[in-house]
């Protein structure tokens, strides 16, 4: 197997991330019936018996609201001065999607793209946003469909101009390595990686490939 260094410089990028809480503060906010209160007192007292009976607490609810709220993937998630980066998932999720419309020589079968390629997440060289990216949204859950025809304002931290650098890791016998140099090339201009890539975040180069 050969593994490459890269090194990628995004013009922009958003993660939006989707994080595991958020699908257990929503069960807990149903489960409770505290979303159907008619008062801030009985919503209050709706979750603080559920909690209570699923032994759990105010403190444990806090830090899943907490935990949904955070607009980064990180070193670690945990912690907002570690390094931000661009998880394997959304690298993977990327290559993916310009597989069939990248330059002869470069393209792959989208179901095989993951076996052939291995990546690793992408640390940035930033830990802070460079500001927030607004937009009004169709409101979806967590499977794409649609919720309500009503629009709601969405709002995104992003970084710009960043360097991010990770593997990539290929059987020469099967793969050659211009050719994923060429379908990542492609990808960072004309598909992109994160959030709101049809507005024009995630696009970027390639500024190193480089085998270890």
């Amino acid at each position: 197997m050969d593994t490459y260094n890269v090194t990628m410089k995004l013009s922009s990028y958003i993660a939006h991330p989707y994080w595991p809480e958020l699908s257990e503060l929503i069960e807990i906010q149903k489960r409770s019936g505290m979303n159907r209160a008619r008062s801030d007192d009985k919503r209050e007292s709706a979750l603080a018996n559920y909690l209570k009976k699923a032994g759990l607490d105010m403190v444990y609810y806090q830090k899943l609201q907490k935990a949904v709220t955070r607009h980064w993937y990180r070193v670690n998630n945990d912690d907002p001065n570690t390094s931000i980066i661009i998880p394997k998932h959304q690298v993977d999720g990327m290559l993916s999607s310009a597989c069939n419309d990248a330059p002869a020589g470069s393209r792959f079968d989208p179901n095989d793209v993951r076996v052939l390629i291995t990546t690793t997440d992408f640390i940035t060289d930033r830990k802070q946003s460079d500001g927030v990216y607004s937009r009004f949204v169709t409101i979806k859950d967590a499977r794409g469909n649609t919720l309500s025809n009503q629009k709601q304002l969405a709002k995104n931290e992003y970084i710009k101009d960043a360097l991010a650098t990770g593997t990539i890791t290929i059987d020469p016998n099967e793969v050659k390595a211009g050719a994923v140099k060429a379908l990542l090339e492609y990808a960072l201009r004309r598909v992109g990686v994160g959030a709101a890539r049809k507005m024009g975040y995630g696009r970027g180069d390639v500024i190193t490939f480089e085998k270890a």
